[in-house]
């Protein structure tokens, strides 16, 4: 028979292996000087379509995630213009896959000898996997160059989706990832 104790570390497991961090890359074309940067412009139809209707459709999403590239880069000083004037062109695109987690836990190594059945009993061990489902975003910004439409920039972000978040909850979390990824910018390499 099982220690009812066990069953309380379960839920505790479930909850840090939740806990999830934001992810950033970057990736930038080394040749290039980004100080000379001052205004930008929207590439057309941004963001691409995904052919995943839950996303394309999500325009709440789409202009908290527009919203919050243009307040970060407003409050570091780049201008808005128009697209044959600019010095460099953004997009974004988000991608959100299902994603499976898989805890194993080995009863013999996890757990001192005797933990179960007292000292001096001997427990030959055994094991339990325990799945944890969720949604993983991940953000992508684009920095074009306007002449060439070469990548100059990419920045990515990749998060647990707070699927079942407030409003609120879910801009605060477009926002970090907006501000974590374009902290990168400009290349400091």
């Amino acid at each position: 028979m099982l220690n009812n104790k066990f069953f309380c570390f379960i839920p505790l497991i479930f909850l840090l292996s939740s806990c999830s961090t934001l992810v950033v890359h970057e990736d930038y074309d080394a040749s290039r000087s980004f100080t000379n940067l001052k205004t930008y412009a929207w590439v057309p139809d941004t963001p691409a379509k995904t052919n995943n209707p839950q996303l394309d459709s999500d325009t709440l999403v789409q202009g908290r995630i527009h919203g919050e590239i243009e307040n970060w880069l407003n409050s570091h000083g780049y201008k808005q213009g128009v697209i044959a004037d600019v010095d460099f062109l953004v997009a974004y695109q988000l991608v959100v896959e299902d994603k499976t987690q898989i805890r194993v836990i080995n009863d013999y190594y996890d757990y001192p000898r005797g933990w179960r059945y007292g000292y001096g009993g001997y427990y030959g061990g055994g094991s339990r996997a325990y799945t944890y489902e969720y949604k993983q975003g991940t953000l992508v910004i684009d920095f074009v160059d306007p002449k060439t439409k070469k990548l100059m920039w990419r920045g990515t972000g990749t998060d647990e989706v707070m699927a079942s978040a407030s409003p609120e909850e879910k801009r605060k979390q477009i926002k970090k990832a907006v501000d974590k990824i374009l902290g990168q910018f400009p290349p400091k390499g």
